[in-house]
């Protein structure tokens, strides 16, 4: 059916849309600017409390003009309490890529502080992210779990802890938070956790 000339134009259809998609997928989407809100019930807030929590994940930043403009401006609008990141933050080591994530990071407003954890692009031998963050003012948990500081509501972060980790730490009175890249090691501590937050998916088609 490919000698027909309806099998030509199918092929040629299909073709053009691949290309677009393509297109879109590489110029259009990084660029794109889409908050999502979600609201987490918990009893270990007092009712009337609130905990405002941005995540931000996958910014795999190549060049200065890979961020929507005003990102840092639209996200320090929603005032938030702390600051969740959790990983791939450069595509490559180009100095305009790693100032660009320097001054992102550090015009980033949040009450309680910025934490973060490496993602699978972060731990190449090329990637400076982890120092760059550090350096913008931001908190490193890689394997490690900290509580957050001046929180009224205790507060603990996990960064790649696994159940056994977890275990090790005990039981907290709090509101536990797990920062994984992927999201793969939320069935194994689903139940034992209050916050799982993840990225690796690039905009949730695996949920």
């Amino acid at each position: 059916w490919l000698d027909s000339r309806v099998g030509r134009w199918i092929v040629l259809v299909v073709g053009v849309v691949e290309i677009v998609l393509f297109l879109y997928a590489w110029q259009v989407e990084p660029r794109q600017l889409d908050i999502t809100k979600h609201e987490v019930n918990t009893d270990k807030l007092a009712a009337g409390e609130r905990l405002r929590i941005v995540h931000l994940s996958d910014l795999h930043i190549d060049g200065r003009d890979r961020l929507p403009d005003g990102l840092a401006d639209e996200l320090n609008r929603l005032e938030p309490d702390l600051v969740l990141l959790t990983g791939d933050y450069l595509n490559d080591p180009l100095p305009d890529s790693e100032e660009a994530l320097l001054e992102f990071i550090a015009d980033l407003e949040s009450r309680l502080g910025i934490y973060g954890v490496a993602g699978n692009w972060d731990v190449r031998a090329w990637s400076n992210a982890r120092s760059l963050l550090r350096e913008a003012g931001a908190h490193m948990v890689d394997g490690f779990a900290t509580e957050v500081a001046g929180s009224e509501l205790p507060i603990r972060i996990h960064g790649h802890f696994d159940a056994s980790m977890l275990e090790a730490h005990g039981e907290y009175p709090g509101f536990d938070i797990a920062l994984h890249h992927s999201p793969d090691s939320i069935e194994d501590l689903s139940g034992k956790i209050d916050l799982y937050l993840c990225g690796h998916t690039h905009g949730g088609q695996v949920r």
